[in-house]
């Protein structure tokens, strides 16, 4: 079973406005959490990965480069507890998150999120969050335009100012809301078939 990243994860969280395709949630609930807490990464990559956290974010910000290190660091730590890390690369859709998904299917879901979640904590977490915080959602460029023809084949006239899905959402006005998400959402995949596209930000 292959579970999504923190980014995709967030994404998740903020659906409510639109429905979502994914890799498989991860379960929740404290007996899920109790679980995982039996298969914890060694002190030594908290130690590590807080040390890296906290050298990224010294001068108080989080550059592109700077949260592209973590993903890498937390590819690095899945790999050490029998892992596998694939790197989807940036989100197409708001270009705030790298997208990456782990798993092995020979290892329990426990095992799988109890070491995974663990490695991002410990070498992600506080670095991505503060770069979405701190950073303006940007569409990928090809996304944007087959957006906005999408949009114009449904009726509805983009400014072509756009920059993002908000921006989009307010140029189809709220009637238009699941028919501007949807041309969002088949215009990513258009271009990025094998990806999981999440409308958010």
């Amino acid at each position: 079973m292959r579970y999504p990243g923190l980014s995709i994860v967030i994404a998740l969280l903020a659906c409510g406005l639109a429905s979502c395709s994914a890799a498989k949630e991860p379960p929740s609930g404290q007996a899920a959490a109790d679980k995982q807490q039996n298969f914890r990464i060694d002190d030594r990559d908290t130690k590590k990965g807080e040390e890296l956290q906290a050298k990224l974010m010294a001068d108080r910000s989080v550059s592109r480069s700077d949260y592209e290190q973590a993903v890498k660091a937390v590819g690095e730590c899945f790999s050490r507890y029998n892992l596998t890390f694939s790197n989807e690369g940036w989100d197409p859709v708001a270009n705030r998150t790298i997208d990456f998904t782990f798993g092995n299917e020979k290892l329990s879901d426990d095992e799988v999120l109890g070491y995974g979640d663990g490695c991002q904590r410990a070498y992600l977490e506080k670095i991505q969050e503060a770069f979405v915080t701190s950073s303006k959602p940007v569409m990928n460029p090809a996304v944007l335009k087959e957006s906005q023809a999408c949009l114009k084949q449904h009726g509805i006239q983009p400014t072509m100012t756009e920059t993002n899905v908000h921006d989009l959402l307010a140029s189809g006005g709220k009637p238009a809301f699941k028919t501007v998400v949807k041309c969002i959402q088949e215009s990513a995949h258009k271009i990025y078939p094998s990806r999981s596209i999440h409308v958010s930000g």
